[in-house]
């Protein structure tokens, strides 16, 4: 048994972590196909991938794989539709992963203004805020499962290996031009579009204004982040970590705030050498606190906090205000914002076996 995955973004990378030797445990092979950022991403986080060049469709009759998994892209006009309708069109069953309920309706939607136009068959979603959001679209709840997310058993790995380098050593490595006496806050970037450009822009409602100068969701909380930290932890240094689909150059105008940034390799590094993980709704900043590093998202509208499953969990607490911003970093470096210890019982390890477990049921019945 054959299994045909093609992925674009970051996101989708993640969730294919360990679900290569999760399917051989079913007597099946995971053939990774990978384009954009994905295919630049998938090495840093140990993924195996072939170029979607060899990836040939219509899927040949004598040639065809058992099942297609494809993960979501930001892209509108994505390769990964045609292979979800190429698989749909030969009776393959095809699954899609979807990492969190944030954009639902525009996972699927491409250029069309249906959010279904382009789902798969099945839908593999992290936790069942996803799995509510694509109910409420329309698709019937017995096609998709609850799986979780593969990522977070790579982030619990690497924790070992973090736990016996030391979060001071580690730092020094990563950033051995900042005093160590200084806290360390790392602030995790996005893009300022995504799969709804408009819901990444500033709007009437928002509640947090930046400096006034740009409307961009990052660049207005990073200035929110900054000025809070000037005023309640001046000596506190600053680290600005990249988003794979960042350009640091974006970002000049923060030059002289930022006491470094952070880009390529592993990001887990930069979050457990940090005091306190900053960001808004990466999952990123879920992999934090399943890190258990203290985490803070910060957001311009309170609504965004459906965005990230972790603050729904009760792991990452969220703010949308510059009181609420200032008090939380306050807090946090002063008196000590604690990660989650029982990490395990709210978010269960063993993702990437559900995963597979779902596709051969869904396969063999």
């Amino acid at each position: 048994m054959r299994i045909a995955c093609a992925i674009e973004d970051p996101g989708a990378a993640n969730g294919m972590v360990g679900l290569a030797d999760a399917l051989a445990m079913h007597g099946a092979t995971l053939d990774i196909y990978a384009t954009g950022a994905a295919r630049d991403y998938a090495p840093g986080i140990g993924l195996a991938v072939r170029s979607m060049d060899g990836l040939v469709l219509p899927f040949p009759s004598d040639d065809r794989p058992s099942a297609v998994i494809v993960g979501t892209s930001e892209n509108p006009n994505s390769f990964v539709f045609s292979i979800t309708a190429a698989a749909q069109f030969a009776g393959i069953p095809s699954f899609g992963f979807v990492d969190g309920p944030a954009n639902a309706a525009h996972r699927f939607r491409g250029t069309t203004s249906d959010p279904l136009a382009h789902v798969p068959d099945y839908l593999l979603v992290s936790d069942p805020a996803a799995r509510d959001a694509f109910v409420s679209l329309g698709v019937d709840a017995g096609n998709i499962d609850v799986v979780g997310h593969p990522a977070m058993d790579r982030v619990r790995a690497r924790a070992d290996a973090f736990d016996k380098e030391g979060k001071a050593a580690l730092r020094a490595r990563l950033f051995p031009d900042i005093d160590p006496a200084r806290p360390l806050v790392l602030f995790l970037a996005e893009t300022s579009d995504g799969l709804d450009p408009a819901q990444f822009r500033r709007t009437p409602d928002y509640t947090l204004s930046g400096r006034g100068k740009t409307d961009g969701r990052t660049e207005i909380c990073l200035e929110e982040t900054l000025t809070a930290l000037r005023d309640v932890q001046p000596d506190a240094a600053l680290v600005l970590r990249l988003h794979p689909k960042n350009d640091a150059e974006a970002f000049a105008a923060y030059t002289d705030e930022l006491a470094a940034i952070s880009a390529g390799g592993d990001p887990l590094e930069a979050v457990f050498a940090s005091d306190l993980v900053v960001g808004m709704t990466s999952v990123l900043l879920f992999e934090a606190a399943v890190l258990r590093c203290p985490t803070l998202s910060v957001t311009p509208r309170e609504s965004e906090a459906a965005w990230l499953s972790s603050i729904a969990l009760g792991l990452t607490r969220h703010v949308c205000t510059p009181d609420m911003l200032a008090g939380s970093i306050r807090e946090a470096l002063n008196e000590g914002l604690q990660g989650t210890t029982n990490i395990d019982e709210i978010v269960p390890p063993g993702a990437a076996a559900r995963i597979a477990e779902a596709i051969a049921r869904r396969i063999t019945s």
